[in-house]
């Protein structure tokens, strides 16, 4: 199974049709939250860098409900760029407090000590070195600055893929890369203490997540990774007919999001392994 490269045009819209509809804004809603309290309780005039920004959608947020705050998006993506600036200038948020950048986040082009604050939404998955990443975004924030990021939890889809395994063969080898993503929540914390910083706090948000049918299910999945385009259709109808006995009001599911607040240690000090993340929604 290919993973859509989302840096290219036909991936880029394809994420922003899935995941950049369904997901990013909600994930984008409880992230924005927790930086507001912050930055609130702080300077709203801070400088905040949103690595992976895809198309905007929390920069966005965080630029409509904190309009003193100064927010550089960057992202791998340059066709992502071009969908966050237009964004911005269709919802009347272009200003000069508001930029975005294609910049890859394990070489982010800006002095040391640069920002206040950084937000990474759901972009941890698509570094290819994400401890390398994590070192990146410590350089440019100054001593002490709060970094919050969110990433998929194993979790996510849960009762959908346990009927994947029931009915495909070799679903284990055919969801390898798709279920590789939803397994950084695990790699975040590590990343983040080899980095440099310290983890603060940490919750689990819960959404749910509700298909008609079967077929409406397992076409989501297909437009938005291509997982199961490989599987001979008689298959394929076989998956949506399980999907639609099991569940026969509606393939119910949730997407579940590790969110994380993590702060720039210059103190060195070790951080013991944190606690599994607990099981409420957030």
């Amino acid at each position: 199974m290919k993973i859509h490269d989302f840096r290219t045009r036909k991936g880029s819209a394809r994420f922003t049709m899935t995941a950049g509809h369904r997901i990013a804004p909600l994930v984008a809603e409880a992230l924005a939250e927790w930086v507001a309290a912050t930055v609130r309780a702080d300077d709203a005039s801070c400088r905040l860098l949103d690595v992976a920004c895809g198309s905007g959608t929390l920069a966005l947020r965080l630029a409509r409900e904190l309009p003193d705050m100064r927010i550089s998006g960057v992202d791998a993506s340059p066709n992502m760029i071009a969908q966050a600036q237009e964004r911005a200038t269709s919802e009347g948020l272009a200003n000069e407090r508001l930029s975005f950048a294609p910049m890859d986040a394990q070489h982010l082009a800006f002095a040391p000590a640069s920002f206040d604050a950084a937000t990474c939404n759901l972009g941890f998955p698509f570094f290819a070195h994400p401890a390398e990443a994590m070192a990146e975004i410590r350089r440019v924030l100054v001593p002490g600055a709060p970094f919050w990021a969110s990433v998929p939890d194993r979790q996510s889809w849960r009762e959908f893929f346990e009927v994947v395994y029931e009915v495909v063969p070799d679903a284990t080898q055919l969801l390898r890369g798709f279920m590789a993503r939803l397994e950084q929540a695990q790699r975040l914390l590590p990343s983040l203490e080899q980095a440099g910083f310290e983890v603060t706090h940490q919750e689990l948000l819960r959404l749910p997540f509700a298909f008609a049918n079967g077929h409406e299910a397992v076409t989501f999945f297909n437009d938005l990774f291509s997982l199961f385009t490989t599987l001979p259709a008689p298959l394929e109808r076989r998956l949506s007919r399980t999907l639609d006995e099991r569940f026969p009001g509606g393939v119910a599911t949730s997407y579940v999001a590790l969110l994380t607040c993590a702060r720039r240690d210059d103190a060195a000090v070790s951080v013991a392994p944190a606690e599994a993340p607990p099981s409420a929604t957030h």
